[in-house]
């Protein structure tokens, strides 16, 4: 399935792995390819086992005019390295299928890792 992606990336405070599961469709690729403005959120009730938390973004769908989720994204940790490797891997996997993702802005709650990530 090329809308799966697992990533790892060696936490520099950390003699472990942080490991983060990347899930998008096709459809949302679409959706990434078109959205300026992306609104990200994170859960820590609704994750799956040995993960820490649950990242999504949502964006806009031009043909409908509603904001959908794009990607859904379990997390280990949300240290700024690890959200730094998802926003480049997410890059590199659109790329790859010839979609350029660079949204304007990025509207999230204060979460420090996030937000040193995406400045």
């Amino acid at each position: 399935m090329r809308n799966l992606l697992q990533i790892k990336v060696n936490s520099k405070k950390q003699a472990k792995f942080a490991t983060a599961i990347i899930f998008y469709t096709p459809w949302q690729e679409q959706v990434l390819k078109k959205t300026k403005i992306l609104f990200c959120d994170a859960t820590l009730e609704y994750c799956a086992a040995k993960f820490y938390q649950l990242f999504s973004g949502i964006g806009k769908d031009e043909a409908s005019g509603l904001y959908v989720p794009c990607f859904w994204v379990l997390l280990t940790s949300k240290k700024k390295e690890l959200y730094d490797t998802v926003f480049g891997c997410l890059k590199s996997s659109l790329f790859s299928q010839g979609i350029i993702f660079d949204p304007i802005e990025i509207y999230s709650d204060f979460e420090l890792g996030l937000v040193m990530s995406i400045k």
